[in-house]
């Protein structure tokens, strides 16, 4: 079976357009310096990204609830230690009453 001109002519066009296709594919990842430009570009890799993206979320709410109980238990430190000197003065006091009795 022969070729013609206008046969290869095509499956050479053909075969530029999808050329072009992927040009226009890594040029636009090297813009965006993203691989995933759209979710079908890899599923599995986008599940993955989907994945470390709400790890990521948790991670930072974990450490977001951390700061907050740190400032919590500073300040009931701050109040305890408060009461502390309080019911030391009264032992002080009561002490010192006691004695002068």
């Amino acid at each position: 079976m022969r070729i013609s001109d206008n046969q290869f002519s095509q499956m050479m066009l053909s075969s530029l357009q999808v050329n072009n296709a992927g040009l226009g594919n890594v040029l636009q990842q090297m813009s965006t310096s993203n691989r995933l430009t759209k979710l079908s570009d890899d599923p599995m890799a986008s599940i993955k990204l989907l994945n470390l993206e709400r790890e990521s979320a948790a991670i930072a709410q974990y450490q977001t609830n951390i700061a907050n109980v740190n400032t919590t238990l500073s300040s009931q430190e701050v109040h305890l230690d408060s009461v502390e000197e309080s019911l030391q003065s009264m032992r002080d006091w009561c002490c010192g009453v006691l004695t002068v009795l």
